[in-house]
Formats: structure tokens, C-alpha cells, sequence
């Protein structure tokens, strides 16, 4: 069995929110979370720049799928349309 999906968001991003509004209109079963949130109610501050270190950039919104993660809009609109058939 493989892991959910994760996305990674952050508030007012107009790309999170365009595939944020995707994944709920499709009712993907794919976990949704703010960077934002999580930097600021996290203890382990590092885990946020470990998931960008491992992008090799600073951008949102990020999809964790399948071990990999892609900050391509283009490339994580084809995965959750993946993800939906």
C-alpha cells in the first residue's frame, strides 16, 4: 500500500488555492496541509526545510506522491487527475 498523497500549501498562494479547489471539486483522497500551520505550531522547524531541500526550491504549492515531490503546476495537475481516474 502506498501513503496518501500530501499537498503542501500555503494561505493566499493563487496556485495552492486553484489545486486545492481541484482536489476538493474531485473529492481526491489527498491529505491537505499548510506550510504555514505546520512552521508555526511545529517544535522540529526542519522538517519544512527538509521537504524544500528535497524539491531543490522554494515553492508551493508541493505534492508529496509516491516517496517523490513535484512543485510543477502542470506535473501535479497530471498526477491528481492520476490520482482521480
Amino acid at each position: 500500500m502506498t501513503d496518501k498523497p500530501v499537498l503542501y500549501t500555503f494561505p493566499g498562494n493563487s496556485y495552492c488555492q486553484i489545486i486545492e479547489k481541484h482536489i476538493k471539486e474531485k473529492d481526491l483522497d489527498v491529505e491537505i496541509v499548510s506550510v504555514y500551520d505546520k512552521y508555526l505550531t511545529s517544535k522540529n522547524q526542519n522538517e519544512i526545510k527538509t521537504i524544500f531541500k528535497k524539491v531543490g526550491l522554494e515553492t508551493l504549492p508541493i505534492l508529496k506522491f509516491e516517496n517523490k515531490y513535484y512543485a510543477d503546476f502542470d506535473e501535479i495537475e497530471r498526477i491528481l487527475n492520476k490520482i482521480d481516474n
